[in-house]
């Protein structure tokens, strides 16, 4: 599913793939033009992480907070990665605005999706409960 875009994306969403990890480092607010941009960026390697189990780190920095429309295409996002074999993710807040909003938020997606979350400070510590996760 694309989304039609309406306004120049605001917020930034860049990614890698280490192994069977996503690395998503995302900075905001943003809106729905640039959960689409992510989309539309991630489709290959998504097609290659579909082929095991894999995890996702998210790193948020800014203000985590999406658009009605940013919200529910990201919401699409995660059920999809959900069905792609995306068994984990861990979010990690790199600065403490809203982050008790952002966690109840976040949460109700994860929880929506099916997929196994944790929150957390450090990107170290988040790497290593992937590792251990998707070990098992």
């Amino acid at each position: 599913m694309r989304a039609a875009t309406r306004f120049a994306a605001h917020g930034q969403m860049q990614f890698s793939v280490s192994g069977n990890l996503l690395i998503t480092r995302a900075e905001g607010p943003g809106n729905l033009e640039m959960i689409a941009e992510y989309q539309q960026a991630i489709q290959r390697p998504l097609a290659d992480l579909a082929t095991k189990p894999w995890g996702n780190m998210v790193v948020l920095s800014g203000l985590p907070m999406l658009t009605p429309d940013g919200a529910e295409l990201l919401q699409q996002l995660l059920i999809t990665g959900a069905a792609s074999n995306l068994v984990v993710s861990a979010l990690v807040f790199s600065e403490d605005s809203f982050g008790a909003v952002s966690q109840r938020f976040l949460s109700a997606m994860y929880e929506r999706a099916g997929i196994p979350y944790r929150f957390f400070d450090d990107e170290t510590d988040a790497l290593n409960w992937l590792h251990e996760y998707l070990a098992n």
